[in-house]
């Protein structure tokens, strides 16, 4: 079927890898280099399983992918592209071919995706950010888009019901940015199975799309927290020449704070995560900081990494600074 659409596929295909391997060829002199970066740097990064016990690995490979889709709101696609497939025998719902595809796929992407490894030489699954599956969100929003167009209108009280307690569970589990979403979700396919209240495709259409949009209308606005304070924290506050300081932060800026330094490492400072901060001799420093930024641990959300509460603050003698949602304070 359709062999001249796939032959043109595997040509342009083909073409574009060339061209993508040929770019780091001529760049590097390595065609794979990409795949080498990849390869290699599992070894030094802390999101690596490369170097974990197995209780780290047997929460990464049953509960934690769950919680992950559902932290962020990914667990509505699966609900609706992948989910159909087991409950489809069972409602008689006639669906197109495209469907199928685009569902089987979706199995497909996801299972590669969660339980893949990064690495040839040992097995190592993505850290489960939710960044990372960006890839299978087209496929599964195409399944879904498929399920929903062929079946809102035969949703029974059964269905209803069914959809109303698991969406129920996901906002039970789900942090407060999500809880709203999914209980919305929950009430609507209450009203429209569970009660039996008619409602016309358009409006509940229109009705799904804004609550499905709620959180990406949310993120967009302006944020309270700003990065920017960090920038000016280390222009105006941590720029000093003399003796050795301790900056306790967090991971983010523990990596990356040379950004704030026009990516020169800063010589008079060390930073270490809060985590490691009670393990340094602050009479080894001339001065030591907390830096907190609200804004980089809002982003950690549903990533299953250590969020400090904000009594790292404990023994902070003098707060330097404070505004949205970063604080620098001196404990020496």
């Amino acid at each position: 079927k359709n062999i001249a659409f796939w032959s043109s596929c595997l040509i342009v295909s083909l073409i574009l890898i060339a061209v993508y391997l040929y770019i780091y060829y001529k760049n590097t002199g390595d065609f794979f280099y990409r795949i080498r970066v990849i390869q290699e740097g599992h070894y030094t990064s802390p999101y690596s399983y490369y170097d974990k016990d197995i209780n780290q690995f047997i929460g990464r490979l049953t509960y934690e992918p769950l919680l992950m889709l559902i932290a962020t709101g990914m667990i509505t696609l699966v609900l609706f592209s992948v989910i159909p497939l087991l409950v489809i025998p069972f409602i008689k719902i006639k669906l197109p071919e495209s469907y199928y595809y685009w569902a089987y796929l979706s199995i497909y992407m996801l299972l590669f995706f969660l339980y893949g490894s990064s690495n040839l030489k040992a097995y190592n699954p993505l850290p489960l950010f939710g960044r990372m599956f960006l890839p299978v969100i087209p496929v599964m929003a195409m399944a879904s888009a498929f399920f929903l167009y062929y079946s809102l209108g035969r949703i029974n009280s059964y269905i209803g019901g069914f959809l109303f307690l698991l969406i129920g569970i996901f906002a039970w589990l789900a942090s407060m940015n999500m809880f709203i979403v999914y209980l919305l979700l929950a009430v609507l396919f209450f009203v429209k199975g569970s009660l039996g209240i008619k409602m016309s495709s358009i409006i509940t259409f229109i009705t799904l799309f804004f609550i499905l949009n709620l959180y990406g209308i949310n993120r967009l606005r302006k944020s309270k927290h700003s990065g920017f304070y960090e920038q000016f924290v280390f222009e105006h506050y941590l720029n000093s020449r003399s003796g050795l300081n301790l900056v306790i932060t967090d991971l983010q800026l523990v990596e990356g704070n040379v950004f704030y330094n026009n990516f020169i490492r800063h010589k008079n400072y060390k930073f270490v995560e809060f985590q490691n901060g009670s393990h340094e001799d602050f009479r080894n420093y001339n001065k030591v900081y907390y830096l907190y930024n609200q804004q980089n641990f809002e982003n950690l959300d549903g990533t299953g990494i250590n969020i400090p509460a904000t009594s790292v603050f404990y023994n902070c003698k003098k707060i330097l600074f404070n505004k949205g949602g970063v604080c620098l304070c001196e404990a020496k």
